[in-house]
């Protein structure tokens, strides 16, 4: 057959469609890129506690086949013997038998350096990965997200090539499209997300932003006599933020949960906000250091800070800090980024030092693993994108490292 065409009304059973078809027809609508949906709580998976994890609702798409999950779901990690270690994966999982498509755990092997498990590139989405270790009489798992989300274009009158200021959405036009979804562009979006309107102030350096839980409202950490500021529109005003009080600028800010964490200097303090839309409280301060430079959420109780060249702990979700470790190095002025790779490995670099500096104990002692030789960086940036993959950036010579 040449065409092929429907869904029509059945008139005398001349129109019968099986699930099959159905299934390739809508795959090949959605250009045939499966994944997790961006919408409602996107299926990520988070600890609780011990072996149990939680998977949020959310929805997925797979060769046409459709899951969606309306209620938050709870499973529990199988156990192990003591100071053994798995990693296991979540997955959706297609049984073609049972005709399901259902959240499952692909059980790895026990072993002091485990593997991750494979799965089915036809029958499985990735959720996200879990090493498991029980030491000491108590579990840790350290989860890794490692959702594939599909590509979301958000269409209206006007090409992505031709916006001009006051338009917040454009339809992205086909040749751009394919080469997205091709990965020709070298780039993967979750979603398109356009600022409205540009914001310039020469008086003003930036240096720190964050998207806020609800979506839409943005804080922006500035120099300057106001150093916080507050978008509800997605960049298009901007509004001054009160009750943080540094002198010299708002060098990070972070999210845990609902509650928000900006960190500065001169003095050194951190302010936290308990949500999007509450005052600041100050949590932290060293009248002895310059500036808290950076901020790492580990988990939902567990926060690291960088202070010059000293690192601070939180262990109670960022109520309060002490110093847990210093990074020996007379040549860093202070801490810029603070990296988690899970099981207590950390890594740290920033300004004045052309080292990058790995710890063990999360933040308690402290080595050099990485001597880059091509001066210094006042604004390096590192990622962890999973699986002991990290990259490194900084902007002498525009270099990028990969680990």
């Amino acid at each position: 057959m040449a065409e092929e065409s429907g869904f029509f009304t059945s008139v005398a059973g001349d129109r019968k469609y099986n699930a099959a078809f159905m299934n390739r027809k809508l795959h090949e609508s959605l250009q045939r890129k499966d994944g997790v949906l961006s919408c409602d709580g996107e299926l990520v998976v988070t600890k609780t506690t011990g072996r149990d994890l939680s998977i949020a609702t959310g929805a997925a798409m797979k060769g046409g086949i459709y899951y969606r999950n309306t209620t938050v779901l709870s499973l529990t990690l199988s156990s192990l013997p003591l100071m053994r270690k798995r990693r296991d994966r979540i997955v959706l999982h297609i049984d073609r038998y049972m005709r399901t498509m259902k959240v499952t755990v692909l059980k790895g092997v026990e072993a002091t350096n485990p593997v991750v498990p494979g799965y089915s590139i036809d029958d499985d989405i990735l959720l996200a990965q879990a090493l498991i270790d029980y030491a000491g009489g108590m579990y840790a798992v350290t989860l890794t997200d490692e959702r594939q989300m599909r590509p979301v274009f958000i269409t209206n009158e006007d090409s992505i090539d031709t916006l001009s200021e006051g338009q917040t959405y454009g339809r992205v036009l086909k040749e751009k499209a394919d080469k997205i979804n091709a990965g020709q562009l070298d780039i993967a979006f979750r979603k398109f997300i356009f600022v409205g309107k540009g914001w310039t102030d020469n008086s003003r350096v930036l240096y720190s932003f964050a998207l806020m839980s609800d979506g839409l409202t943005m804080l922006l950490g500035t120099s300057g006599e106001t150093k916080l500021w507050r978008s509800y529109d997605f960049g298009i005003s901007w509004n001054a933020e009160s009750g943080v009080t540094v002198d010299s600028c708002i060098w990070a800010i972070v999210l845990n949960g609902t509650a928000t964490f900006v960190a500065g200097g001169s003095p050194a303090r951190i302010y936290r906000s308990a949500s999007p839309y509450m005052g600041w409280t100050k949590v932290a301060e060293n009248l002895g250091g310059e500036s808290f430079s950076s901020l790492l959420v580990i988990d939902s109780m567990n926060m690291l800070a960088g202070c010059d060249n000293d690192v601070y702990a939180s262990v109670d979700g960022g109520m309060t800090w002490l110093l847990r470790g210093i990074i020996q190095n007379e040549d860093l002025v202070r801490i810029r980024v603070l990296e988690s790779l899970g099981n207590g490995i950390i890594l740290a670099a920033g300004q004045g030092s052309d080292s990058i500096f790995r710890s063990n104990d999360a933040g308690a002692t402290w080595s050099t693993v990485k001597t880059l030789g091509y001066g210094v960086s006042p604004h390096p940036f590192m990622k962890h994108i999973n699986n002991g993959i990290v990259l490194f950036g900084f902007e002498e010579d525009a270099r990028v490292y990969r680990s």
